[in-house]
């Protein structure tokens, strides 16, 4: 399986078609990257905050649409895998979906009263 690791984060994108992910409620084909779109999440991934740099991911693949075509995005905190969709590119607001994915995986290491005094805090 050819890959290629973003030199600063260490974050792996999946460079083929081929991944030992199964998607349960997630229905996309997984297509290849162009240039551009790696170069375009290297930079946003560059800028994570410090607290969520941390979260190494798995693999970071591209997908084509995540069931919605909406959908920009998605997480798969088990196996901290991102996925990317057609609609992230089209997305002004990046930074901040990256930020919501990667939360999903960050989620799990808060402790029990932490998340419940968030939720509280949030509505």
């Amino acid at each position: 399986m050819e890959q290629t690791y973003l030199p600063t984060q260490g974050r792996l994108i999946a460079e083929n078609l081929l991944t030992m992910q199964t998607f349960k409620n997630i229905k996309t084909n997984i297509k290849k990257w162009n240039p551009q779109e790696k170069k375009i999440l290297e930079g946003h991934l560059e800028n994570l905050p410090a607290w969520l740099k941390k979260y190494k991911l798995t693999e970071i693949l591209r997908g084509d649409i995540g069931g919605n075509p909406l959908n920009p995005a998605a997480a798969i905190p088990l196996t901290k895998t991102l996925l990317i969709f057609d609609h992230f590119f089209k997305s002004p607001n990046k930074q901040d979906i990256i930020i919501h994915e990667i939360s999903h995986i960050a989620i799990y290491d808060i402790d029990p009263d932490t998340i419940e005094e968030f939720s509280r805090a949030s509505g």
